[in-house]
């Protein structure tokens, strides 16, 4: 289901990934979309609330519980990893650690998320972050590992400060 559904990058149908989600436990909000390529493991243990989305190629690597708040973007090529290995163990056992990302949040392309991590409400991840640490609320991060940068200020006008103009030629 998830190589013909969700990799598959001519198949844009959200509702459809909703429901197929739900179908296998999953908690998804109404409003979500799931860009094609997106890699989603054991969705039972995943939830998105209500309008958030979910960037192409993706992957969301859900070995314990995933919480993906409302309004939340996740965009293109990042990795939630709710697992990894432990070193010591000869046998390199399995450890699992849940994900939060709190309403609001946007992680950008390219980043990734470790497990036992809580991204704050409205934080943000800059491009190719690497976060292994809980981040504030409205805290502004980047690097690897991410380190706050700033604060999030959000106006209470949408739109651009100011338009765009293009460059003028040198």
């Amino acid at each position: 289901m998830n190589a013909i559904v969700f990799l598959n990058p001519v198949l844009p149908a959200y509702g459809l990934k909703a429901k197929i989600l739900r179908a296998f436990g999953a908690r998804i909000g109404e409003g979500v979309v799931i860009k094609p390529g997106v890699n989603i493991k054991y969705p039972w243990f995943l939830t998105i609330g209500e309008h958030s989305w979910i960037g192409e190629r993706v992957w969301l690597d859900c070995l314990s519980p995933l919480d993906i708040g409302k309004h939340v973007v996740i965009s293109q090529g990042s990795y939630l990893s709710c697992g990894t290995h432990d070193w010591a163990d000869p046998g390199m056992g399995s450890v699992i650690a849940p994900i939060k990302v709190e309403d609001g949040a946007w992680i950008a392309s390219q980043a990734r998320i470790a497990g036992n991590v809580t991204v704050g409400q409205e934080a943000i991840v800059a491009l190719g972050g690497v976060v292994f640490t809980d981040l504030e609320p409205r805290g502004t991060y980047r690097g690897n590992p991410a380190v706050k940068v700033g604060r999030r200020r959000i106006r209470d006008y949408p739109g651009p400060l100011r338009p765009m103009q293009p460059k003028k030629p040198a």
